[in-house]
């Protein structure tokens, strides 16, 4: 090292610092540590508890003796008495100031019933001519034939005064089910079941233009009472039937090889269930947003859907049951203006009803068919009002 600091040039002898000799005794010797505790002197404890012992005066007198006081004499036991009863209150009384006189009843005015729409029972398809009746027998070569006088004819029966005073306007639609009963739809009426005025709706029979009542078979009848099913909630939408019971008889009219006015058929077909088309008929809207009816009967030939089909559709809304019926695809079905008008499937030669409208989505909503109240599950309970042999 210092050969290689001396071949530096620039290296001087000032700068090596000297340093001091280490100590011989360095460093310091430690002690050894205890390897045992310290000795820890205990007193030791006492073998015996002290004696209990007096406290004395100071001197060692001994205190003087607590007094002692002589038993109080017991008495002896006795059950306890029964509670009295409280003294009957009495109660002041009470002074009512006179009563006002009670006025006297106002005079009623006379009631006028409201007038309100029409119901026109639904048109029913024509039938055809019934078989045709076997012409004349050759008579036997002695026997001639004698002319036989005609048959007395009978005059219609006159017809109910018709009120032209007050307007009307169409609401419903219906069936001719009997001469003095009307099949609709519970929730066309049930808003008056309970304070209808006999009159206060009229139907319109034998016309397919219902403002059009000076028409040759046109027939205006007042409705003197309404039958709501019991069972008829707006919320569930079950039980959707009523009954309307005219003021006078309705005259069945037909001429030559068409129908004009006559009943309709009812389905007794409980379990089967229906397929195929149906027609539906009424006065209802054209459109949702065009909310006009027309002056004329409309018809729409719908197509019947099955039942798990329709209650799918509808199971997010409301339920279907086999207490109903459904048809329709849009952009055919029913409107507002159609409830309570007949569901038509042709049987054979005959018309027969196997509903009546009951909702939908209005109208004609893709998806979304239109539900019918069915009516053979409702004959008992037809019946059972009317009287008649369904």
């Amino acid at each position: 090292l210092w050969s290689q600091l001396s071949e530096d040039k620039n290296f001087t002898a000032k700068q090596i610092i000297p340093i001091s000799p280490i100590p011989v005794n360095w460093p310091p010797p430690i002690p050894p540590l205890p390897t045992h505790p310290p000795h820890h002197t205990i007193p030791p404890l006492p073998t015996h508890p002290p004696a209990h012992r007096l406290p004395t005066l100071p001197g060692g007198s001994a205190y003087p003796p607590l007094p002692t006081f002589p038993p109080s004499a017991a008495k002896p036991w006795s059950p306890p008495s029964k509670p009295q009863p409280w003294p009957p209150a009495q109660r002041p009384p009470v002074q009512y100031p006179p009563l006002p006189p009670r006025p006297s009843p106002p005079t009623p005015s006379p009631v006028r019933p409201n007038p309100l729409p029409t119901l026109p029972p639904a048109h029913i398809p024509s039938r055809p001519n019934p078989l045709p009746t076997p012409g004349p027998q050759p008579l036997p070569p002695v026997q001639q034939p004698q002319p036989q006088p005609f048959p007395p004819q009978q005059r219609p029966k006159p017809r109910p005064p018709i009120d032209r005073t007050q307007k009307w306007q169409h609401f419903c639609g219906g069936s001719i089910i009997d001469t003095n009963w009307i099949l609709t739809a519970a929730h066309c009426v049930e808003s008056m079941k309970h304070t209808y005025v006999p009159g206060s709706i009229r139907i319109v029979a034998g016309s397919l233009d219902w403002r059009n009542i000076d028409e040759q078979h046109a027939q205006v009848i007042p409705v003197d009472r309404i039958i709501v099913h019991d069972g008829w909630t707006q919320q569930s939408g079950q039980n959707d039937v009523a009954l309307l019971h005219l003021q006078s008889p309705i005259e069945y009219i037909k001429e030559q090889d068409k129908v004009i006015v006559n009943k309709v058929c009812l389905s007794r077909e409980k379990m089967r269930e229906h397929s195929g088309m149906a027609t539906s008929s009424g006065w209802g809207f054209l459109s949702k947003d065009q909310r006009v009816t027309p002056d004329h009967m409309r018809r729409v030939d719908l197509p019947v859907v099955d039942h798990n089909t329709c209650r799918n559709a509808f199971s997010r809304v409301i339920g279907v049951t086999q207490n109903q019926v459904c048809a329709g695809q849009a952009p055919r079905g029913n409107c507002m203006g159609d409830s309570g008008g007949p569901l038509v499937q042709k049987e054979g030669n005959r018309a027969t009803q196997i509903g009546i409208v009951s909702f939908s989505i209005p109208c004609a909503v893709p998806g979304y068919p239109d539900v019918f109240t069915r009516v053979s599950k409702y004959l008992d309970w037809i019946a059972g009002h009317t009287g008649l042999p369904l």
